[in-house]
């Protein structure tokens, strides 16, 4: 679709141009998907880090967290693995098709899991990802903070209140820079 040239930066968007994404439980069919994605992206700081890619681990693991497919106008881009603890949630992965990173969708996802933290009343995030991980400086500025290291990792963590605040400030950001994705 061609862009409009009355659509301005920070004027909403038409509903025709509204992205359409559904992240719902992840069915028991779609788990060989969401391990193969995880897989896909993570082995090459596994093995870059001489760490061995335990798939039976992986997925004894992480089927026992809550896990979210991710659809975009039903269409399966991927796969998210949350903990729930009393007043933090933990991200333990968050995985996105190579089609469509680098866009706005990322963002709208990490939305929702704010939207789903202040519902349950949870006010800190935190996660661990390998220092090279080139997610590290998208975290950093929808404001995760490094607090921590050991080995290949970083600990991050950030508070709810200030995700918000430097999650609008990153949503324009976004929102500016990849705005030819939503159309």
């Amino acid at each position: 679709m061609p862009a409009s040239p009355n659509l301005r930066f920070g004027s909403p968007l038409p509903q025709a141009l509204k992205l359409v994404i559904n992240i719902a439980p992840t069915e028991k069919d779609k788990y060989v998907r969401a391990f193969e994605l995880m897989r896909t992206k993570m082995v090459v700081y596994h093995s870059k880090h001489n760490i061995p890619w335990d798939q039976p681990w992986i997925e004894a693991n992480y089927r026992a967290k809550d896990n979210y497919s991710v659809k975009f106008h039903g269409t399966w881009i991927g796969f998210l693995s949350l903990e729930w603890k009393e007043s933090e949630l933990y991200i333990h992965t968050f995985q996105l098709a190579e089609s469509i990173q680098g866009s706005i969708y990322g963002y709208r996802i990490f939305k929702w899991i704010l939207a789903e933290a202040a519902g349950r009343g949870v006010s800190e995030f935190s996660r661990k990802s390998f220092k090279d991980n080139l997610a590290v400086d998208i975290y950093k500025k929808i404001g995760f903070e490094v607090v921590g290291s050991s080995g290949p990792f970083l600990d991050l963590h950030m508070s709810i209140n200030k995700a918000s605040k430097k999650g609008a400030l990153a949503a324009r950001l976004f929102q500016q820079r990849y705005v030819k994705h939503e159309m």
